[in-house]
């Protein structure tokens, strides 16, 4: 909530991206994608598990969720020296011998939290938009083939815009062929359309590499192995 405003897209004066506003060279030592096609900083599912990784690191260094906050925003060396200059390792002390940003940084998160799990109790509610509802109840699929958002519109019958806006992370509207896989996000209620298409989409690239492809049949009264082989144009 601090860091982008819950906005996947959204990029800092300084090139920091992404719902946990990641820089590159730190999202690429984290694990994500970062290049011409694809941005993983804006996968909302990779960048939280790049951050997680980060904040685990974080933790093991300084044991307390002050200073670990204090490094997320200015890095670890500044909070190392910060606490050098204050002696001590209480993040109240340490605070002052950091940059004023990082000094609101940490009450803002303290804030953010509790609006987050009390709002009820100031007469507050949230504003459930479709667009919000339609993020709020979606899953994920890992995907190897490379295919294009286009492609998966068609597949789904969702429109362009909706798989896009759930997509960021593939720049140029493509996602490229990977060994790892990516993850495609989409409304729950079109994973079954997706999967069926992408069983069609590993089927056709089998039969292409192949000449063959694996079918299952229901044997009938009379068949034998040379009826069957010759049915399916193979050898017994």
């Amino acid at each position: 909530m601090i860091e982008s405003g819950l906005r996947p897209t959204v990029k800092s004066g300084v090139g920091a991206t992404g719902l946990w506003q990641l820089m590159s060279i730190t999202a690429r030592y984290n694990g994500l994608t970062v290049d011409g096609q694809v941005d993983q900083r804006m996968d909302v599912y990779a960048s939280t598990e790049a951050a997680v990784k980060m904040l685990d690191f974080l933790y093991k260094q300084f044991g307390d969720w002050g200073l670990v906050l204090a490094a997320y925003n200015s890095g670890h060396v500044r909070v190392k020296k910060a606490m050098k200059l204050a002696g001590t390792n209480s993040y109240w002390t340490v605070k002052q011998y950091l940059p004023v940003e990082t000094q609101k940084y940490v009450p803002a998160f303290i804030a953010a939290a509790y609006l987050a799990n009390n709002y009820h109790l100031h007469g507050m509610q949230p504003n459930m938009t479709a667009s919000v509802s339609l993020v709020q109840n979606t899953r994920v699929i890992k995907v190897k083939q490379a295919m294009s958002l286009s492609q998966i519109a068609k597949a789904t019958g969702l429109d362009y815009n909706t798989v896009a806006k759930l997509n960021p992370a593939y720049i140029l509207g493509k996602i490229p062929a990977s060994k790892d896989g990516h993850n495609v996000i989409l409304p729950a209620s079109t994973t079954s359309s997706f999967r069926n298409f992408l069983a069609k989409k590993d089927l056709a690239v089998k039969t292409q590499s192949t000449g063959q492809v694996s079918t299952v049949y229901v044997t009938a009264k009379g068949d034998n192995l040379q009826k069957i082989a010759s049915m399916f144009n193979t050898s017994v």
